[in-house]
């Protein structure tokens, strides 16, 4: 109801020998009355995907 697209995107980039991994993502409201409340959503967003890339590190590392 909020969300009326949504893209992500993985780039990779070695420096120093180890591979950094940036993940991006972009949202189309359906609306700008959505804005207000995209914005709790989208820091929990953050969190969720924080959580994956610390467990790929995890198991790259293991």
């Amino acid at each position: 109801m909020l969300v009326q697209s949504g893209t992500g995107n993985w780039d990779f980039s070695e420096e120093e020998g180890s591979t950094w991994i940036v993940w991006t993502y972009t949202f189309g409201l359906t609306s700008p009355l959505a804005y207000p409340l995209a914005i709790p959503i989208v820091r929990l967003f953050n969190g969720w995907l924080q959580q994956g890339l610390d467990a790929i590190r995890a198991e790259l590392l293991a």
